[in-house]
């Protein structure tokens, strides 16, 4: 093959393919135009998953040749042995297939099932299949047996209480036959790449929907092979439908969850704004901590509450609930310790919560900590805060942390809870990717302030307003026993919050979306003017900031003004706290850049522009942009000083810096948490 006709290449055998009248022409050019890029540039792609992928597909041909010529599975592998991939034995066959971070196949996630559901199928039977044998039968015959596994695993969740889900086995099958199958094994996400081909779903099931993708691809050469061919489609849909405006099928079911949410929030007898509600969650979405800032009663605790119980279909608490104790000056308090008199461990509900979610890996877990600055929070959750800041990509392409030591001895130790649940406590604990934490904080004289290495950290979401004509509205409503409360989150929004299972990893490998170049321009102006005062924020800031803008970018298929303005006012404005002589200048600026005036101007707001921003309806300017039409960047960056009839760009940072102004000035000092 010369890479020059893919598509016609993939048509050769009539038997294996789909025939290219059953594509839409757009879906036909635009695999034309991505196999050719792949086929020339395919080295540059990701050479690393190549050789894993090659080696472990190279691997089970072998197993599958040994069964064939009538040796069992235990036989084969004993005598096809791959130190490289780490099976030595039947153990570790079945460990690297179901347990291990990545096999080169597909990511199946470390504790993807729990140790008590990984013994349990271990050990079951049915229609006289073992476990051992069910995976003989998968190897020599993936088609037939998918519907028969699929029945196998739910007679085992019957008799034993597994949580095992479709998708576990889809991504089984994904690694035991790779290459018979793309790797697509998220089957919302094959469902997208067989609408975007313009293909005919039908009553196919996930493994006839790969074959059926696979067979369109070309076949295997010398520059093309089979070991390539499993995840092409995977590359053509991220790097090519991925970049192209999202779907409105995907934001439908967005807007779905989110509206179920408000019916929720409301049939509950809570009253938040909606704009507020999408900030929390695209907030929590973008990084697992957040914290929530505001005078005492204006719901702050209750919004973190209510979504982590909407995050809970299936009734299974997966939240819990932590009143922060003045007296905390070690993190005790949120994990327990290891009582030498008793000679046991004495865990917490916080860290009960943590294993159960490193077990249970495929679900969103909530962490509420209420009056978080009651005690100095550097003190208590400065392991946590180390540990979140500490992931990142590790050599094998997976997300790694550093751990925190719970106790000293070597082995683990055995806690059972009141309910029967036994708990494993290990030496030490990595923080799951899969437990978000949400921080409630008031001011008063009986709290401590956060330090600026905290605010960095987290988004900060003010809950100071309060609106008494909508809450009227809302109180006074007629119809109240309509309100639904007993709906949830359905499946399709939970696995858009946690990114079918990623979690925040997006923001660990920067996944940023390339059509946000516009706003990084603006992110720097900004920047460079703290510059000037050693006031600038670091590439943490920058990254949590494009992050937040790209799930916006893929929910409104725009870069929007008023969710940069949301970034602003939440990431960078928290960390400003000072006298006159520091901030009244870097104010200033700050504030001709939310009018679009000029920033270079060292010098305080004149009394002109002071009449002109106090004056400014910022409420009404709000409003303006929550019609994403309105909301657009200007192209070009604004001269002179702040005028009367001028239109702010970013009204919530801007009303934010007038309310700081006016401390100022009043009493010569003043900072973002009031």
């Amino acid at each position: 093959m010369d890479g020059t006709s893919p598509v016609k290449n993939s048509n050769v055998n009539a038997s294996n393919t789909v025939k290219e009248s059953e594509i839409s022409a757009t879906a036909t050019q635009k695999i034309y135009e991505f196999l050719k890029s792949y086929l020339n540039n395919y080295e540059s792609l990701n050479l690393d998953w190549y050789y894993k992928h090659r080696k472990t597909c190279e691997y089970m041909n072998r197993i599958k040749q040994s069964i064939r010529n009538g040796k069992s599975l235990e036989e084969s592998i004993r005598v096809n042995t791959d130190n490289d991939i780490g099976i030595i034995d039947l153990g570790s066959f079945y460990y690297h297939y179901w347990k291990q971070i990545e096999n080169g196949i597909s990511h199946i996630g470390r504790g993807f099932i729990s140790n008590r559901d990984y013994d349990a199928i271990l050990n079951f039977s049915y229609e006289g299949r073992d476990f051992r044998q069910l995976n003989t039968d998968i190897i020599l015959n993936p088609e037939n047996e998918y519907a028969n596994t699929m029945k196998w695993f739910e007679e085992c969740k019957k008799v034993n209480g597994t949580k095992i889900y479709r998708v576990v086995i889809n991504r089984f099958f994904s690694a035991v036959i790779p290459e018979k199958v793309s790797t697509v094994v998220n089957e919302y996400f094959l469902d997208d790449v067989i609408e975007d081909l313009g293909l005919e779903k039908g009553n196919q099931n996930w493994l006839e929907k790969n074959l059926r993708l696979m067979a369109m691809l070309p076949e295997p050469d010398d520059k093309f092979d089979i070991y390539k061919r499993g995840q092409l489609l995977w590359y053509f849909y991220v790097q090519i439908s991925g970049a192209m405006p999202q779907k409105s099928q995907s934001k439908g079911i967005i807007s779905n969850g989110l509206d179920r949410f408000y019916k929720f929030v409301d049939g509950k007898g809570f009253y938040f704004p909606e704009e507020l509600i999408n900030n929390y969650i695209f907030s929590l979405k973008t990084k697992p901590f957040v914290i929530l800032s505001g005078i005492s009663g204006t719901g702050k605790t209750k919004l973190a509450q209510l979504f982590a119980e909407y995050m809970c279909p299936d009734g299974i608490r997966r939240y819990c609930f932590i009143s922060v104790r003045p007296d905390w000056n070690d993190n005790r308090g949120l994990l327990g310790f290891y009582n030498p008199i008793t000679q046991q461990y004495q865990p917490t509900e916080l860290l009960k919560l943590l294993l159960r979610a490193s077990w249970d890996s495929q679900n969103p877990y909530f962490v509420i900590l209420d009056e978080m600055n009651l005690a100095k929070v550097e003190y208590y959750f400065a392991d946590f805060l180390s540990c979140m800041e500490s992931r990142r990509i590790g050599d094998d392409r997976t997300i790694r942390q550093e751990s925190i030591i719970l106790h000293d001895h070597n082995e683990k130790l055995t806690f059972k809870d009141t309910d029967g649940t036994e708990y494993m406590i290990p030496q030490r604990l990595e923080i799951p990717l899969n437990v978000y934490f949400t921080g409630t904080i008031n001011v008063d004289e009986s709290t401590y302030m956060f330090s600026p290495k905290v605010l960095d950290r987290a988004n900060v979401i003010e809950f100071n307003d309060v609106d008494m004509e909508f809450y009227s509205d809302k109180l006074f409503k007629k119809n109240k026993d309509e309100v639904e409360s007993g709906i949830k989150a359905t499946k399709e929004f939970i696995e858009y919050f946690t990114d079918g299972g990623r979690f925040c990893s997006r923001l660990i490998q920067k996944d940023i979306s390339n059509r946000l170049k516009n706003c990084y321009n603006w992110l720097m102006k900004l920047n460079s003017i703290l510059m000037d005062y050693h006031l600038h924020f670091g590439f943490r800031v920058v990254d949590e900031i494009m992050m937040y803008m790209t799930y916006s970018y893929e929910y409104y298929n725009d870069t929007l003004l008023s969710d940069f303005d949301t970034q602003m006012l939440q990431k960078v404005l928290p960390k400003l706290h000072g006298n006159r002589k520091q901030l009244e200048i870097p104010l200033s600026r700050l504030l001709r850049f939310c009018f679009n005036a000029d920033t270079k101007t060292r010098t305080v707001l004149s009394d002109d522009e002071k009449r002109a921003v106090f004056k400014y309806n910022y409420a009404d300017r709000i409003k303006e942009l929550s019609d994403p039409s309105a909301a657009k960047f200007p192209d070009t960056t604004g001269t002179g000083l702040i005028r009367e009839g001028d239109t702010a760009i970013f009204p919530r940072t801007a009303a934010k810096l007038c309310r700081m102004i006016d401390l100022l000035d009043k009493q010569g000092y003043t900072s973002f948490i009031e």
